[in-house]
């Protein structure tokens, strides 16, 4: 997990200098993908507790976590039609939807995973 949080960082800097993305439109996504974070990790707790006490599993999502999280992080570090220049197809929503993608990927598998030891 480090290692596919580790260059969200850097992953801005190069979208904005390689893809034209402005500093202020990088914030406000990183500021969405923030909140949408917070919205969503305590309701994925919620359904992962009550899934786990009704089938004694919570496999299920760290398995779709883990899924959703190959294919965003893909998808986000490798951008599709991203030739660096000017003829670049990455646009702000593409951006924006696998940036979302990979922090809800990301609460799919940690939050019912870091439960499994208790």
């Amino acid at each position: 997990m480090t290692w596919l949080g580790a260059p969200i960082p850097i992953l801005q800097g190069i979208y904005a200098k390689y893809y034209g993305f402005s500093l202020t439109t990088l914030a406000t996504i990183i500021l969405l993908a923030r909140f949408f974070d917070a919205i969503t990790d305590p309701l994925i707790g919620y359904y992962s507790d009550r899934y786990a006490r009704r089938t004694g599993t919570r496999k299920p999502f760290i398995l779709a976590g883990g899924l959703l999280l190959i294919l965003s992080a893909y998808f986000l570090y490798v951008p599709i039609g991203g030739d660096i220049g000017e003829s670049s197809n990455v646009s702000v929503a593409y951006f924006t939807f696998w940036f979302m993608a990979l922090y809800l990927a990301m609460t799919l598998f940690e939050i019912p995973h870091s439960a499994l030891g208790q």
